[in-house]
C-alpha cells in the first residue's frame, strides 16, 4: 500500500496525465469506487499518448489492474477483455518477452481458472514461467509465484505429482527470498497440503497444514482472511479423517472470520466455508443442519457470481447431493 502522502499527491495530479501511480492504483483496487477511478485513468491517458509515449505502458499497466479488479468482481469477460488488450499493447511496445508481458498473462491465467478452464490457464502460467526463467535468476520471487498458480491448475487438472514438485521448488525460492517466518512461505505449505491431500496422504497434509495455520496467526493476526483460508483447510482435512468435530470447529472459526471482513470476494470465501461445514454436518449425519448451510452458500454465491457463473456448478450439486440424501 502507498504511504498516505503519496497517495494524496496522486490524487492531486490526476487529471494531468492521470498520474495515479501504480502501488496507487492496487490500493484503490479493493476499493468499491476502483472501477471507476481505473476508467478514468484509461481515458485521461489515451487522450495523452500523442504527448507521452510512456503513457502507452502506464495504460496496458492501468488495463491490467483493471482486468485483475473485473475478475474479483465476477465480470470475467471484461477482465479477459482488458488483460488481452494489455497484453498486446505490452508485446507491442516491450517486445514479447519482458517482465509486464509475463505478469499479465499471468493475471489472466488467474482469470481463466475463475471460469474453471484450467488447460486454459496452465499454457498462460507455463508461457509466463519461461519469460521469467530467461529475464530473472533462478531463485527470484516472481517465479515462485507463478509456480504457485501453475500448480494450482495441475491439481485441478489431476497432475498432482507435478504440482508438488512444482511447490516444492517454490518453497525453496520463497524460503531464499524471505526466510522461513514469511506468508509467502506459510501460502506454498497451504498449496503442498491440499496437493498431499488430494493424493490422499492425510498425515503430511495435516502437519503442512497445522504448519501453515500457525505461521499465518503469527504474521497476520488471528482475525486476518488469510487465517480464515488456512482454517478453512484444515477442517476439511479434519473432514476427511473423519474427524467431524474438530472439522466443525474450525470451519465455524472461518465462517466468523470472514464474516467481519465484509466485501465481496470474503462474502464468496464465506459460502466456500458455508459448503464445507454442511458437507461436514451431512457426514455427520445433521442433515437439516446441513441443508440449511448449502441453501445459505448456494444463495450467497449466486447473488456474487450470478447463476451462469462456472463457479455455481459445485455448489448446485453440494445442495442436490444433500436434498435427495
Amino acid at each position: 500500500m502507498c504511504h498516505k502522502e503519496c497517495w494524496q499527491k496522486c490524487q492531486s495530479t490526476f487529471n494531468f496525465y492521470g498520474k495515479l501511480c501504480l502501488c496507487c492504483c492496487r490500493h484503490l483496487a479493493m476499493r468499491e469506487e476502483s472501477e471507476h477511478v481505473l476508467t478514468r485513468a484509461l481515458e485521461t491517458v489515451s487522450e495523452a499518448q500523442g504527448r507521452d509515449k510512456r503513457n502507452g505502458v502506464l495504460e496496458a499497466d492501468l488495463l491490467t489492474i483493471l482486468g485483475s479488479t473485473y475478475r474479483d468482481m465476477g465480470r470475467l469477460q471484461e477482465s479477459i477483455e482488458c488483460l488481452q488488450t494489455s497484453i498486446a499493447k505490452y508485446e507491442n511496445l516491450l517486445g514479447p518477452k519482458s517482465s509486464s508481458v509475463a505478469a499479465a498473462m499471468t493475471t489472466l491465467g488467474s482469470t481463466w481458472t475463475s471460469l474453471g478452464d484450467n488447460f486454459k490457464s496452465k499454457q498462460l502460467f507455463e508461457k509466463a514461467l519461461s519469460i521469467q526463467e530467461e529475464l530473472y535468476e533462478p531463485n527470484h520471487p516472481s517465479i515462485a509465484f507463478t509456480l504457485g498458480k501453475l500448480s494450482t491448475a495441475c491439481v485441478e487438472l489431476g497432475d498432482l505429482t507435478r504440482s508438488i514438485s512444482l511447490l516444492e521448488r517454490a518453497l525453496a525460492i520463497n524460503r531464499s527470498a524471505y526466510g522461513e517466518d514469511h506468508i509467502s512461505v506459510a501460502i506454498v505449505l497451504s498449496r503442498l497440503s491440499n496437493a498431499y491431500r488430494m493424493l490422499g496422504k492425510m498425515k503430511m497434509s495435516k502437519n503442512l497444514a497445522q504448519r501453515a495455520l500457525q505461521m499465518t496467526e503469527e504474521i497476520q493476526g488471528s482475525m486476518h482472511p488469510g487465517v480464515a483460508t488456512s482454517l478453512e483447510l484444515l477442517g476439511s482435512i479434519y473432514c476427511d479423517l473423519g474427524e467431524f468435530n474438530r472439522a466443525h470447529e474450525l470451519l465455524e472459526r472461518s465462517i466468523n472470520i470472514n464474516s467481519l471482513v465484509g466485501n465481496g470476494s470474503h462474502f464468496l470465501a464465506t459460502a466456500s466455508s458455508q459448503s464445507k461445514l454442511g458437507m461436514v454436518a451431512r457426514l455427520g449425519g445433521s442433515l437439516e443442519e446441513a441443508r440449511q448451510l448449502l441453501e445459505v452458500a448456494l444463495e450467497s454465491r449466486e447473488e456474487e457470481l450470478g447463476r451462469d457463473h462456472p463457479g455455481m456448478l459445485k455448489a448446485i450439486n453440494r445442495h442436490a447431493t444433500v436434498t435427495h440424501w
